[in-house]
């Protein structure tokens, strides 16, 4: 219940940051060393969302990243709903960052209003709260939600 609380698993494709180019996650990325350094590694100002940029810079340089079906990663969940929650909301604020980092570099214009549909789910999906997989879900979207508030707060522009 805990890993369907953050969405589709088992998917077989990579991951895109709002359409517009795909990521890898860096608990399951694997990259060369000579273009990991090449590229300027991580952006270490970045608490979270570090290997999207990473992604990202890559994308804009021309490298093409790949799925490799079979890859095995050992993934560990946070101990507790609030460790999740707060964990959402980093999620959350790192999207405004990186959008204006993609639209900064060049890139089109990512939705502003991307988040509007989960705003209306939170409304429709309140029930869910009284379940405990229904609330880690619920508290999932609420909390990216609510990160992405925050992180418009620092971009100053606003995504919701």
């Amino acid at each position: 219940w805990l890993a369907a609380s953050r969405g589709a698993t088992g998917t077989e494709t990579l991951a895109w940051f709002d359409d517009r180019f795909p990521f890898a996650s860096s608990c399951n990325l694997g990259i060369e060393r000579a273009l990991f350094l090449e590229s300027g590694g991580f952006d270490e100002s970045l608490h979270v969302g570090e290997d999207i940029e990473l992604s990202m810079r890559l994308a804009l340089s021309g490298v093409e990243l790949v799925f490799v079906p079979g890859a095995l990663v050992h993934y560990r969940f946070r101990p507790t709903m609030r460790a999740t929650f707060e964990r959402a909301i980093a999620y959350g604020a790192a999207r405004p960052a990186i959008a204006e980092l993609w639209r900064v570099r060049g890139g089109a214009a990512v939705s502003r209003r991307k988040g509007l549909r989960n705003w209306a789910w939170l409304i429709r999906h309140l029930g869910q709260l009284f379940n405990r997989a229904g609330r880690a879900r619920w508290l999932w979207v609420a909390g990216q939600r609510l990160g992405s508030l925050r992180g418009s707060w620092v971009a100053r522009r606003l995504y919701l």
